[in-house]
């Protein structure tokens, strides 16, 4: 293998993580793109995960609390979101344990219902309302029961 492809190879994907944080299946890809040989993109993550740089454990905790701060969603659409990012569904579920309780989950789906419902309160009907918040919560990834406790 040689030094310099496999330099190249590093160079780039600390490229890549110094714009923003990457999982090792993103930079994996990323890798295989530039059809870099599958030794030498092992070789490169293993050196990335030993020096720290690159960390699923870490990223997925730093990811689901930016997006419960920035862009609230259920727990379903989290660990959709995270397993697209290829974050280990071990991973995910340790998280979201961790960080996003289900009774975090509930609390957050009743703030967002009655921010929704204030919108809709002089758009339509109660009736109308309530199927809109739900609809609402259900794409923001909000289970089903969880929906059904804040509407009743």
């Amino acid at each position: 293998m040689s030094d310099k492809k496999y330099q190249a190879a590093f160079d780039y994907a600390l490229r890549l993580l110094s714009r923003y944080p990457r999982t090792v299946h993103e930079i994996r890809t990323k890798l295989a793109q530039k059809k870099y040989q599958p030794d030498t993109i092992d070789r490169v993550l293993a050196e990335l995960a030993n020096t720290g740089q690159l960390d699923d454990q870490a990223y997925t905790t730093r990811w689901l609390e930016a997006q419960l701060q920035n862009r609230p969603c259920g727990r379903l659409l989290c660990r959709k979101k995270l397993g697209q990012r290829g974050i280990a569904t071990e991973l995910i579920d340790q998280a979201l344990d961790e960080h996003y309780p289900p009774e975090k989950e509930l609390e957050l789906a009743q703030k967002m219902a009655r921010q929704k419902k204030e919108i809709l309160s002089t758009r339509s009907d109660k009736k109308n309302r309530q199927q809109k918040v739900a609809f609402y919560l259900k794409n923001k990834g909000f289970p089903g029961n969880v929906i059904y406790e804040v509407l009743n």
